[in-house]
């Protein structure tokens, strides 16, 4: 239920001269305080894939919480799952992750999410699969790779959600300042109505529709 605009400056370096010069800035989108619930006590991991269409950004989460994702066990299938999905990225700025976690943890890894476009007057979706259950060839945990297989629910229950990101002008005067206060966004901020439908859809959806796909029988 909060979303912050964050400004990024890239630099690049001038060899002729040895100076470091500022060579553009992108626009950094964060949501915060995404909330995933699960009613059977957050016993088994999900299956996470998040992707977006254009490829015109790119996407990261919660880089303090990292290590909550498990972008390693998924990535060499056993032959004898027959799984044929691996792990992909690894949770800062890729055009698509796939991943474990934990639900819990998974509310941890979102509740600081970042896009950031590299194309201004664009228009970018982004797309969260969740994957509960066993069942490889649609997407799940194969039962041999659960370390509770007596606790998985029976088939894979797949949900996702789609957020729509329209990316527009913004003001490169706008400086991101912490400490600043001014209404609910900091530094006195604006975000393009576009950009804030789609921010408070992306919370709004990943608090209910995520908890409803854990909700097991």
């Amino acid at each position: 239920n909060g979303a912050q605009r964050v400004s990024r400056e890239e630099f690049c370096e001038d060899e002729a001269n040895a100076e470091t010069l500022t060579c553009t800035t992108n626009e950094v989108a964060k949501i915060t305080s995404v909330l995933v619930d699960e009613v059977d006590k957050n016993t088994d991991r999900v299956v996470v894939h998040m992707s977006t269409d254009k490829q015109n950004g790119r996407m990261s989460l919660n880089t303090e919480v990292l290590g909550l994702a498990d972008f390693v066990s998924c990535n060499a299938p056993k032959p004898s799952t027959g799984r044929t999905w691996r792990c992909k990225g690894d949770g800062t700025t890729d055009e698509e992750l796939i991943f474990l976690a934990q639900p819990t943890d998974l509310g941890k890894l979102l509740s600081g999410f970042e896009y950031e476009n590299f194309e201004q007057n664009t228009f970018e979706n982004i797309t969260i699969s969740i994957y509960d259950g066993v069942g490889n060839d649609e997407g799940c945990l194969p039962a041999a790779e659960h370390p509770n297989a007596g606790t998985i629910r029976s088939g894979c229950f797949h949900t996702n959600v789609t957020v729509a990101m329209m990316i527009t002008d913004y003001d490169p005067d706008s400086v991101y300042d912490p400490s600043a206060t001014c209404g609910w966004l900091p530094n006195c901020m604006k975000l393009p109505y576009q950009a804030m439908l789609g921010l408070f859809g992306f919370a709004l959806i990943c608090a209910c529709c995520v908890c409803s796909c854990f909700k097991r029988w």
